[in-house]
């Protein structure tokens, strides 16, 4: 895309796009017919004074702003005042596209920077909060290294350790299962006996409870 701002404009098109530019904050006008660089606001007196105008008074040159801002608004049609907010606004607005033009890039870059910029800057104010929360902890980050290490290796053996005790007691169930079926067959009699039949000798009621506390109190031993 074609550079618009220049501070050396030359030929029509870029004397006519730069034609008012800022200068330390004061708009300028690259010739009046007379003299190159001339203040905007000494132009417009100086055309308010050829018009006969009452308010280019002396001395007051200096709010040719609001006095021509006043002289719109009131709906007073004057060109001069007119013109004059055309000056202001392609100053202000050449100056903004000259900061952008001065970076070299293109608006679809720019704003892939800015874009950037903001996850970056996120990414410091998350980074700076975690920051803290380390400071805060007291301890060097070699102290830290060392306790996290310490805890992942106390993680993996509670793991293992889980592990085993879920094994031992799925040991202990199968052979509390055998001992109650063992049971269960050893509460009558023996039936080789010749006088008949004869009750259990232990209910089977009284064998599941026994086992089950009994598994009961090994888990809570366990536990604690």
């Amino acid at each position: 895309m074609r550079r618009l701002t220049t501070d050396t404009p030359d030929g029509n098109f870029e004397i006519a796009m730069n034609y008012v530019y800022d200068d330390g904050g004061e708009a300028f006008i690259r010739h009046d017919g007379k003299t190159d660089n001339v203040p905007l606001w000494e132009y417009i007196d100086g055309l308010c004074r050829e018009r006969g105008c009452h308010i280019a008074l002396p001395q007051a040159s200096e709010q040719t702003d609001w006095r021509c801002c006043d002289c719109v608004m009131d709906g007073e049609s004057c060109p001069v005042s007119v013109m004059y907010i055309f000056a202001a606004q392609a100053v202000q607005c050449r100056g903004v596209l000259k900061r952008y033009e001065d970076t070299g890039l293109t608006p679809d870059e720019i704003k892939t920077i800015a874009g950037g910029q903001l996850v970056t800057a996120r990414h410091n104010v998350k980074l700076q909060a975690d920051l803290q929360r380390y400071d805060d902890t007291g301890f060097t980050p070699d102290e830290i290294n060392a306790i996290a290490k310490s805890q992942i290796v106390t993680a993996k053996h509670n793991v293992e350790l889980q592990e085993e005790v879920m094994r031992l007691k799925a040991e202990r169930d199968a052979l509390v299962e055998a001992i109650r079926k063992g049971l269960h067959a050893l509460s009558y009699e023996s039936i080789e006996w010749t006088h008949g039949e004869h009750p259990r000798v232990v209910e089977l009621d009284e064998i599941d409870d026994l086992l089950d506390e009994f598994t009961e109190s090994e888990d809570d031993d366990g536990q604690n």
